[in-house]
């Protein structure tokens, strides 16, 4: 736990990242993870429920802080205020439990005695496929023709 700790406390922008200082969490992670269940800071620690609510939600958490964070970060045209950025890291959250909540319980277990795995697998990524497309679209039109005209006046 010390070397997470340390590298929380020590590295800042500074320090070029990764390269060497990408070792004491790296490390670090991994020695408490060896440490196993009955380590009392895993056991007791790291247990907590909040701990454990955050470690549910922490795929999606991860999904959701970056874009809001990057909407902020473009809306405000500089680094966003630190208001703004707990705003939308408290938003992250909500949005992380939401997705944890109703998106992903019928992926991971359809309803029992029903197929639908293979069903929702190919929803999925029909509409993934439809995204990527849009997207392609419109790298290729060169944006949208009313965003390049309103930033073309400014």
């Amino acid at each position: 736990m010390g070397l997470l700790i340390v590298a929380v406390t020590v590295v800042d922008n500074a320090k070029p990242f990764p390269g060497w200082w990408a070792l004491p969490p790296t490390l670090g992670a991994a020695l408490v993870i060896w440490a196993g269940k009955d380590a009392w800071m895993n056991r007791v620690l790291l247990s907590n429920r909040a701990f454990v609510f955050v470690g549910f939600i922490s795929y999606p958490l991860y999904l959701w802080h970056w874009p809001l964070l990057s909407f902020a970060r473009i809306v405000e045209s500089e680094t966003p205020s630190r208001a703004t950025r707990l705003a939308a890291v408290c938003t992250a959250f909500v949005l992380a439990w939401a997705t944890y909540r109703f998106v992903e319980p019928p992926i991971r277990q359809p309803a029992s005695g029903k197929k639908h795995v293979g069903r929702n697998a190919l929803v999925l990524f029909i509409l993934m496929c439809g995204i990527g497309l849009a997207g392609l679209w419109i790298e290729r039109q060169d944006g949208f023709e009313s965003r390049v005209a309103q930033f073309a006046r400014i």
